[in-house]
């Protein structure tokens, strides 16, 4: 059975060897082999990468993740850009729909959400706002309402 001192010696070694993360932001702490990990790290993949490192490490019977996420104040302003020039690129180039639209960014990931009445306006939306600088990928969950069939009530007198 490892000791709890050994267990953290080879997370933290675990978390230094990932590429994608800053380990010196970190901290470990192991009581029974359950590993607690806090401090702070800039979005949730670097979280869920250090989660994972500790969970590759023999002997760890549990992970906490106390792990929090700082967001970089420049990438909200790029956040912020990249959310006008959509909202902008919408309105110039389908303004009929673009009030119908939500432009949700996070981290250069850009989700659209709304309802538009064609699939071709669906798509369109994706297709000028993919273009823009800093847009790392396009979530395009907007509803079409598609065709609608009309009844009249008489078609059992036809």
């Amino acid at each position: 059975m490892r000791t709890d001192s050994e267990i953290r010696s080879d997370t933290i070694a675990e978390l230094r060897r990932v590429a994608d993360i800053d380990a010196t932001r970190i901290c470990v702490d192991v009581a029974d082999g359950i590993v607690t990990l806090s401090g702070s790290v800039p979005d949730h993949v670097d979280r869920m990468h250090a989660e994972t490192a500790a969970q590759r490490v023999h002997g760890v019977t549990g992970v906490v993740n106390e792990i929090r996420i700082t967001s970089d104040v420049t990438q909200r302003l790029a956040d912020q850009a990249i959310a006008r020039q959509a909202i902008d690129a919408i309105r110039a180039d389908l303004p009929a729909v673009a009030d119908a639209v939500q432009v949700i960014v996070s981290d250069g990931h850009v989700t659209l959400e709304g309802s538009v009445p064609g699939q071709w306006q669906r798509q369109r939306i994706e297709s000028a706002v993919r273009g823009i600088e800093g847009v790392t990928v396009v979530s395009n969950i907007i509803t079409f309402a598609g065709a609608t069939r009309v009844d009249d009530g008489n078609a059992a007198s036809r």
